[in-house]
């Protein structure tokens, strides 16, 4: 059994879900002059992530481990800390900003931890994700400077 990628893989699902929910409360939640295309932006995003959490699970299963599935145990996986507060727009993108390099830390760490276990299937997968959130980051990054930064 492969324990240490099932051990970041798991991490990799609680942060991409934490991630996830904080993204779609930003959709929720955001104000202001660019509320049409935040909100849009911010739809964009929570979707893929979304859609990438299923994948995330199901990687997990075909390493034969069970994937964490209650509010708990996700958050207890997680390194994207929640936010109970609805801050500023521009706040919002520099807060996912820094969520989505934290992305990118854990799915490298699980990236390193398949390489070990010549699991190459997930190496490619977790490559795509590392992509789509440094796309991601890009994009926040770059409205954010829209935005005064």
């Amino acid at each position: 059994m492969n324990d240490a990628l099932i051990s970041a893989m798991k991490t990799v699902l609680g942060t991409a879900f934490g991630l996830y929910l904080k993204t779609h409360q930003f959709h929720w939640n955001v104000e202001g002059p660019l509320f049409v295309s935040l909100h849009e932006l911010f739809g964009d995003q929570y979707a893929e992530i979304h859609a990438a959490v299923d994948d995330i699970a199901e990687k997990i299963r075909q390493l034969d481990a069970y994937a964490p599935g209650t509010m708990e145990r996700l958050t207890q996986l997680s390194r994207v800390s929640s936010e109970a507060s609805v801050p500023a727009a521009r706040d919002m993108l520099v807060m996912l900003v820094k969520d989505n390099e934290t992305m990118i830390e854990v799915l490298n760490e699980a990236l390193n931890a398949a390489k070990n276990a010549n699991q190459e299937g997930i190496v490619n997968f977790l490559g795509g994700r590392v992509e789509a959130h440094s796309k991601h980051r890009w994009m926040l990054r770059a409205t954010a400077k829209r935005m005064g930064e």
